[in-house]
């Protein structure tokens, strides 16, 4: 039965739990009765395959489990195979094993030691039960009513999923050749449901522009063309098409499928029963290798019997007067994109999508080689178009074997650099392109993103991180990484991405050493929310609050104290470190902090490095301050962050409160409204009367320095919002570059004043603007950088270009 459609049901143990009720009910004084207890919702949700479930649908009831260490007891619980029933039927779920995968990617199989025959079959699931165990954090767990080895009892399955593996010794396996049998152009098997299997040669969102499932997985016997549309229904179409909209499949995806078999246009396709018999059995296995064509008329000849396979052509030529033109921008899709070999009389339809990332790169020079799917195409009236998509840029003049080799990166989730996998570039697929200076070996980045690190690579959000950990402040998606690429300058390896994607240009980055994964949506974050009074604290960061609750910290050590500093964790820092650009540790160092007693009777204002000395004293049970001179807080119930900008006009330091200084509203030009303060106001809020007598360091508190002089719309039109880290420039200047406003003055914490001498060696301006005297690159008396990192001058710059 479709989930979607269905109404809320008790499920079989609901519906015995029911009937016992009334049968005692009705045995039993009228005026006795105590009703039983509404069954408690599981609320928390799975993926069976990679369809969400609600969990909550289904009703749970009172069932006695054991543990993994062998205790039993009564809880409330959803009996797997009801729920497995609800989705896919009994007769269908009968013919698969079972692997639980939980929301770390960590398997079953996995812990099974890839051992496939000893996953539950449908019959344990019987006896396997959900329950919710968040109180104890172990989250959504399967349980048994009997007791099993420890493998079979995952925890944190929410956001994980149920992987239906078929049993091909009960259900019978399809070969792909059999599903593309014609009799020219009608399928001979068209209207059989089959099962199949094979590694997937095209993933999903590659070849569609739109609202389609599409895929192309390809066995030992050829290649299939996988077809849904996701917004059909069981009324028009017979299937209900939500189910597929959350699915992605990867190239090198092992998968297995229950389908129907049909055509359209004189083009076999094959119709999952629906997304929940779309199964992921491994991934990250080995493409076959694409069928060679002589020329595109021997495609035309020959093509049938390789239609939905992995198939190439070399030496093709664009049919245009101007291949530029009919080559797409970056994110449109081709039309009437044709290619010929030389002697062709045929031309084949070349079909690049946005999703392949191709869009937008730069047209080779004459002809090229060209890998794709192949589709052939036929009207009524018996005209054929064969019709190639190719699934990324290294379809397009591959290199084999590979030209890069020897350069290793490594990939990783954020927080985890101690499960890093380490690739090297030479086991991937590279192509060569011309970046504008002639064509040259490139690797996509979006290649570098395996199995072993991501399950599903959609989920996160990327940053490439050069070797002396300069990083762009902004993540990319999966998608972007398709139209990024590396490629070797000398004995490192640079990015590079194609214009069309507009990208500030801290994205090129030289010396790439890694790859950081950053989950897209967090269900770690923290909840903004108050504390308890006698259970922890308020933490009062930029007009948000979080309780700190004492069951969360380290447990205090002999002498009953906690170091203050665990006040300040790192799950609620981590909101503020733009994507991991900036560590907690740099963040917290950007405030200072007014601790606060319950009753506001007592409170005091330190730095964070003052923080670090304190401890809170336990013995009470309430936080009591202590090793800090001159702060006395008994009952410590608030500590609010307050953000900061330290002046330095080389005689005395200021320090000025984000809250005290004239904040303003802007617009950043996509309607989105900030409240900002330009740096001009800080340094009136300074005293500094007359500004074009210094040049600015503005300070990071990673230590990454930013030089700019007073003039030329700089730091006069340059604004910034402490409180999310950005900075950014008005448009008096369209002329200066985003990398000097909007990414070079971001978790400010400093700003220097250089006074400017008013004399030699400095260099006098006579523009009639009163520009004056500027600094002069050419004398080490005067001479600053754009760019210092950690002391280290990164880029040299020269004032006196911008003046004749």
């Amino acid at each position: 039965m479709n989930r979607l459609g269905r109404s809320r049901g008790l499920g079989v143990i609901g519906w015995f739990a029911l009937a016992a009720a009334v049968l005692a009910w009705g045995c039993s004084d009228k005026d006795d009765y105590n009703p039983p207890p509404v069954p408690p919702d599981i609320t928390l949700a799975a993926s069976f395959n990679q369809v969400p479930t609600d969990l909550s649908e289904w009703q749970t009831a009172q069932v006695s489990v054991v543990d993994a260490d062998g205790t039993s007891g009564t809880r409330w619980a959803l009996r797997v195979s009801d729920w497995v029933d609800q989705i896919v039927g009994s007769q269908e779920a009968s013919g698969y094993l079972y692997d639980f995968v939980d929301g770390a990617d960590d398997t079953l199989l996995e812990c099974l030691g890839g051992d496939a025959g000893q996953l539950p079959g449908y019959e344990d699931l019987q006896h396997a039960f959900f329950i919710d165990d968040s109180a104890n954090d172990r989250g959504l767990r399967l349980v048994w009513d009997e007791q099993k080895p420890g493998c079979f009892y995952p925890d944190n399955l929410e956001a994980g999923s149920v992987v239906s593996r078929p049993d091909w010794t009960v259900l019978d396996k399809t070969a792909c050749s059999y599903v593309m049998e014609t009799n020219t152009p009608v399928p001979v098997h068209e209207g059989e449901t089959v099962y199949v299997e094979g590694i997937a040669t095209m993933g999903t969102d590659v070849m569609v522009s739109g609202r389609y499932f599409k895929l192309h997985i390809q066995d030992e016997t050829g290649g299939i063309y996988v077809f849904a549309d996701t917004q059909a229904t069981v009324a028009d179409q017979g299937y209900d098409g939500s189910t597929f909209s959350s699915i992605n499949i990867y190239p090198g995806d092992r998968v297995a499928l229950k389908g129907t078999i049909g055509s359209h246009d004189g083009m076999v396709e094959f119709y999952p029963v629906s997304g929940y018999n779309v199964s992921v059995l491994s991934r990250g296995e080995t493409v076959p290798d694409p069928y060679l064509f002589a020329s595109v008329d021997a495609i035309y000849g020959d093509g049938y019997a390789h239609v939905g396979d992995l198939v190439r052509v070399n030496g093709v030529a664009i049919e245009a007067v101007d291949p530029a033109s009919a080559w797409p921008l970056y994110g449109q899709k081709s039309s009437d994109l044709f290619a010929k070999t030389g002697p062709d009389v045929n031309a084949l339809e070349v079909a690049f999508y946005p999703g392949s990332g191709i869009p937008g790169s730069t047209v080779p020079a004459g002809p090229f080689d060209l890998i794709g799917v192949l589709h052939r195409e036929e009207t009524d009236q018996g005209a054929v178009t064969c019709i190639l998509y190719p699934r990324g840029l290294t379809d397009i003049n591959p290199l084999a074997p590979p030209a890069i080799t020897g350069i290793q990166l490594s990939v990783y989730k954020a927080g985890d650099p101690e499960h890093a996998v380490t690739v090297s570039l030479g086991d991937f697929q590279q192509s060569l392109y011309d970046r504008g200076e002639g064509a040259e070996p490139v690797v996509t980045l979006d290649s570098l993103i395996v199995p072993q690190v991501a399950r599903d690579p959609k989920d996160w959000a990327y940053k490439i991180i050069a070797r002396d950990g300069r990083q762009p402040f902004d993540s990319l998606q999966f998608n972007q990484l398709k139209s990024g690429m590396l490629y070797l300058d000398g004995e490192v390896v640079n990015s590079d991405f194609y214009a069309g994607m507009e990208l500030s240009q801290i994205y090129y980055l030289n010396d790439v050493a890694e790859i950081v994964l950053y989950p897209i949506e967090d269900s770690g974050a923290p909840e903004p929310g108050e504390a308890v009074h006698g259970q922890g604290v308020n933490l009062a960061v930029n007009g948000l609050n979080y309780p700190v609750n004492f069951e969360d910290l380290p447990d205090p050590d002999a002498e009953h104290k906690i170091a203050l500093s665990e006040f300040v964790p790192n799950r609620i820092m981590s909101v503020y470190t733009m994507d991991g650009s900036f560590s907690p540790e740099q963040i917290r160092v950007l405030y200072d902090y007014r601790l606060v007693s319950s009753d506001g009777a007592q409170e005091c204002t330190i730095t964070w490095d003052v923080l670090q000395t304190g401890q809170a004293d336990m013995t009470s049970g309430l936080p009591a301050v202590t090793g800090i001179e001159g702060c006395t807080v008994a009952d410590l119930f608030t500590i609010e962050m307050i953000r900061k900008i330290i002046v330095d006009d080389g005689v005395q330091e200021q320090t000025f409160y984000w809250k005290d200084l004239p904040i303003v509203p802007r617009d950043l030009g996509d309607g989105t409204i900030e409240e900002v303060v330009f740096f001009d106001d800080v340094l009136d809020a300074a005293g500094i009367t007359d500004k074009t007598l210094y040049d600015y360091n503005v300070w990071a508190s990673d230590d990454f320095g930013t030089y700019f002089p007073y003039g030329h719309h700089h730091l006069e039109d340059m604004f910034f919002n402490a409180l999310t880290n950005q900075g950014f420039i008005t448009d008096a200047n369209p002329g200066m570059s985003d990398y000097g406003g909007r990414y070079s003055t971001k978790a400010i914490l400093r700003i220097e004043l250089r006074p400017v001498p008013q004399s030699a060696p400095s260099l006098f301006v006579d523009d009639g603007l009163g520009t004056g005297w500027l600094s002069d690159p050419n004398s080490s008396a005067t001479c600053n950088g754009c760019h210092v990192k950690k002391g280290v001058l990164e880029i040299a710059v020269n004032c006196a270009d911008c003046h004749s």
